[in-house]
């Protein structure tokens, strides 16, 4: 709705994006590689050089939900991270 009224938070837009496609790539590979191969995409759509209504960026949006959604679904990623895991590695990086 208010992308129709040329109402767009870009920088929320973007991070939705940005979130979505980590999410996608985490899902699919296990890891999550930097830079992102979408980062100068969402770049250019944090100041709004991609237009909206054109892109169809909120139906965009939805179906990589959607998409992630289902891939998740069919994980065998773990529900829950190991936190004793991330402690200890913590707790490494420290004292070196």
């Amino acid at each position: 709705r208010n992308a129709k009224d040329g109402k767009i938070e870009w920088k929320a837009l973007a991070h939705a994006f940005r979130v979505a496609l980590q999410a996608r790539e985490i899902v699919e590979t296990g890891d999550l590689v930097y830079p992102l191969k979408d980062a100068d995409y969402l770049r250019d759509m944090r100041l709004g050089k991609i237009d909206f209504m054109a892109n169809s960026l909120d139906k965009r949006l939805d179906d990589l939900i959607a998409e992630v959604q289902t891939k998740m679904d069919a994980s065998d990623l773990p529900n829950k991270s190991d936190t004793a895991w991330c402690d200890r590695f913590i707790l490494n990086a420290y004292s070196l």
